[in-house]
């Protein structure tokens, strides 16, 4: 029978808010230790995307990681995640309260130093560790701040979501306004966060994740060296049930080189780096569900700044650190 869609939406939101019901009274361990067997579920018995996680586990770890220690490390992401889920339907409940019992903030003077500038700032993250708390929880302590959000394909589900954000203190940027949005969070002096690790369809401009080549999308970097804001790194990651830690550090820009291409590339692969640092140190964290390499360019995609890049001549791969231990806790 064909479902349309208008019903499909409405059918796929009352199925968020019924799981929403099941959270939402739970105590915050509780929930979190629901949604982990949740994960399970989804890894284990419907093996939900589960052969793309491997996929880019495979790409980012297969010549020091053998299959079954891949297998490992994807089930225990899909722990992690389904946790996340649980966490992020129970957020609702800490509107107005402080947050710092579940998130810990590390280092938040280099917020404080890139806000004194006066531009607003860029908080560059990842799909690591619960993103959606640690915005709940900048936003607790006082912080303006604001959230450059996707659109869900369900609108329903979609208005659901950005709901439960600003019952946080969190302000989103739709998509659909996205550069006036931003523009307007910096120049009202806000944290503005961009979660700037996923693939960028129009591949334009590429740098290196893992020593392979990732399309990026050039907001981050287009904002920093046309608005002058400053840029801090997020690295947000689990230490127990519903309990995290979060540690900033700055962004640098790179000195202007006269090519707005290799400026905006250089902060890209900077991301990167940092962002390829965080994720070995807890890669079970990273969603990796994500299909974030996909066809290798051509040369005939990349401009001559770009083969050049990418070749090591104006910035070369990121990070060689030893593969992590699946195993480890």
């Amino acid at each position: 029978m064909h479902t349309s869609p208008r019903l499909r939406s409405v059918l796929e939101a009352a199925g968020i808010r019924l799981l929403q019901g099941l959270f939402y009274p739970l105590p915050l361990r509780w929930a979190s230790a629901l949604g982990s067997a949740l994960g399970w579920f989804l890894f284990s018995v419907l093996r939900l995307e589960r052969r793309r996680t491997l996929e880019s586990l495979e790409m980012a770890f297969g010549e020091t990681m053998g299959p079954t220690q891949r297998t490992r490390l994807a089930a225990r992401c899909y722990r992690h995640f389904g946790a996340v889920i649980g966490e992020f339907l129970c957020q609702a409940r800490l509107a107005g309260r402080p947050l710092d019992d579940l998130l810990v903030l590390e280092n938040p003077e280099a917020l404080d130093a890139a806000l004194s500038q006066g531009k607003g700032v860029l908080l560059a993250t990842g799909h690591q560790g619960n993103w959606e708390l640690m915005g709940g929880a900048v936003a607790a302590k006082g912080y303006p701040f604001a959230a450059y959000v996707g659109r869900q394909h369900n609108p329903i589900a979609d208005a659901f979501v950005n709901g439960l954000r600003r019952r946080v203190g969190i302000e989103t940027v739709p998509k659909q306004a996205a550069m006036r949005g931003m523009l307007r969070a910096l120049n009202g002096g806000r944290i503005l966060t961009i979660l700037s690790d996923q693939h960028f369809s129009r591949n334009r401009y590429f740098v290196n994740f893992f020593g392979r080549p990732v399309s990026i999308a050039p907001g981050l970097a287009s904002l920093m060296l046309h608005t002058g804001a400053p840029a801090v790194f997020a690295e947000t990651w689990r230490v127990g049930r519903f309990r995290y830690r979060t540690r900033f550090a700055p962004l640098p820009a790179p000195p202007p080189s006269g090519n707005e291409e290799l400026d905006l590339l250089r902060i890209g692969q900077t991301f990167f780096d940092m962002l390829e640092d965080a994720v070995r140190r807890h890669p079970e964290q990273y969603f990796w569900m994500h299909r974030r390499w996909r066809t290798p360019p051509t040369p005939e995609q990349l401009s001559e700044t770009n083969r050049a890049f990418l070749a090591g001549g104006a910035g070369g791969a990121g990070p060689g650190s030893a593969p992590p231990d699946p195993a480890a806790p």
